[in-house]
Formats: structure tokens, sequence, C-alpha cells
């Protein structure tokens, strides 16, 4: 059995949950076309899927800060202490979780989250700003179910965020700290060693990038409703 929303019903059926499906890559991956089109297809088989990516409500502080003492919102890093920005990131990710994303599950959707827990770990670490109380807040949010990594090159990251006219290049987009990113994404994800990790080549079309994470997404079901 193949079907999407066969697969879907029995896994929900198993493990008496939604589906939660999370996104991760560096910055210029993909993540947020590749959510589009799965939430897409999801809809032309009659699934009820919602997407969600947090709104950093508390961190816009530190934004404002940023631009008050730099005259640049997006100077926070080195300006403003990892710990305390990292902090406000994990209250406004908890906020998410807690109000939008678990009543939506709870309401019968299956979830696609825009980056997720494995996401902010990882950019905390790198800042070395993961406290234990941004750790603490994150214990109480469920992972998801399915992790995809939209894997693609330092190179063409840098590429893609140079044609992004409308937002200007921030502190933790350079191409040396998001080497570090991608490094400690591929570490992380090893050390799970879980099939729940999808790993997808993102320098293919958006399109071939869509039909793999389909096929994967398919396969890992699956194996386990079965």
């Amino acid at each position: 059995m193949n079907d999407i929303k066969s697969l879907i019903k029995l896994y929900k059926e198993k493990y008496k949950k939604n589906l939660l499906i999370g996104y991760s890559g560096i910055d210029g991956s993909g993540k947020s076309t590749q959510i589009d089109m799965l939430n897409e297809w999801f809809h032309n088989n009659e699934i009820e899927s919602h997407i969600e990516k947090t709104v950093l409500t508390k961190t816009k502080s530190c934004f404002r800060l940023s631009e008050k003492l730099f005259n640049d919102p997006n100077a926070y890093d080195p300006g403003i202490p990892a710990n305390l920005r990292e902090f406000a990131i994990s209250c406004d990710v908890l906020d998410t979780y807690k109000n939008i994303v678990k009543p939506k599950l709870d309401d019968g959707y299956v979830v696609l989250l825009d980056r997720n827990i494995l996401c902010y770990k990882v950019y905390a670490k790198c800042f070395n700003g993961l406290t234990k109380w941004a750790e603490y807040n994150y214990s109480l949010i469920d992972e998801p179910d399915i992790i995809i990594y939209v894997d693609i090159s330092i190179e063409t990251s840098n590429k893609r965020l140079r044609q992004r006219v409308e937002v200007p290049i921030k502190t933790d987009e350079n191409p040396l700290f998001l080497s570090k990113v991608k490094d400690l994404y591929l570490k992380e994800i090893e050390l799970k060693n879980s099939d729940k990790y999808i790993i997808v080549d993102g320098e293919k079309s958006s399109i071939k990038v869509h039909e793999d994470i389909k096929g994967k997404i398919i396969n890992f079901l699956m194996n386990i409703v079965s």
C-alpha cells in the first residue's frame, strides 16, 4: 500500500496521534518552498494539513535592542549575549507548540513545521547559547515524527541568499557560520541514528526534491505501520 491518505490513517490508528513533520536545513536550502509543496500534495489527497512557523514575538526584543545599540536589527551577534537570545527563541518555540501546533494535532491535522527543535538546538549550539533553561523549554515539546533535512552546499546557500533582495544578509548567514551549522546538523542526525531523519539532496530542482521527499515519507510510513 502506497496511498498516502491510507498510510496516514493507519499511522493515526496505530500510534493514536497525528503526524508531525519538521523541516530542517541551513538558510537557502529551500525549506519553505518544499513545505508548501508538501502541503499542497496533502490537500490534493484530501489530507487536512497545516503549516506552522514560529513567530519570534519575544525574540523581537533582541532585534529592537540590536537596532538601538548598533543601528541594525540583524547585528545581534555578538553584541547581544547568545544565551539570552536563544532562551527567548526557546520561549517563542514553546508558545507556538502549546498554543498552535498541539491544538492543530489534536484537531486531526497533519502539521508541517517550517523549522523544528533540531533546527533551534543546532543553531543555539553553534552560537554557544544552548543553556539548561532553553533545553528545559525544548523538553516540553514533542519532537516531530519525521524530520526532513534538505542538504545543500555552502556555495549554493550563499548564492541563493544573495539573490534574496527583500531581506538583507544576517549575521548568522555568513558562509563560515553556515558551514559550522551544516556540520553540526549532519553530526546530530548521525548520532540520532533513526529512520525518522530523512536527508534529501537540495541541489536538485525543487520538483525533484519534492518527489524525493514524497517517496521517502511513503517508505517511512509503510515500514512503521506494517
